[in-house]
């Protein structure tokens, strides 16, 4: 067990140290995504779907800085055609 851990480590370092902006790229998409379902669920109060809100996500395509203009579209949109 302890040689399966040793080489997961050796694998993420070495995965770091060639494309240290890939896990920086991912935690910024971590945290806008995290705002974005922040503020959603602010203006929507308890009619929040996080189901909704995730497939709604999904559909989202471009920089993550577009991403709550994205979302802020779902207001127009039916869910039951991604179900």
């Amino acid at each position: 067990m302890l040689k399966l851990f040793q080489y997961q480590t050796v694998i993420l370092f070495f995965r770091y140290i060639t494309m240290p902006g890939q896990a920086v790229t991912y935690k910024i998409g971590e945290i806008g995504i995290q705002e974005a379902r922040k503020n959603r669920q602010k203006e929507l109060g308890d009619k929040f779907d996080l189901k909704a809100f995730h497939r709604h996500v999904l559909t989202c395509l471009g920089p993550i800085s577009m991403l709550e203009e994205c979302i802020k579209e779902e207001e127009n949109l039916s869910f039951d055609n991604f179900c």
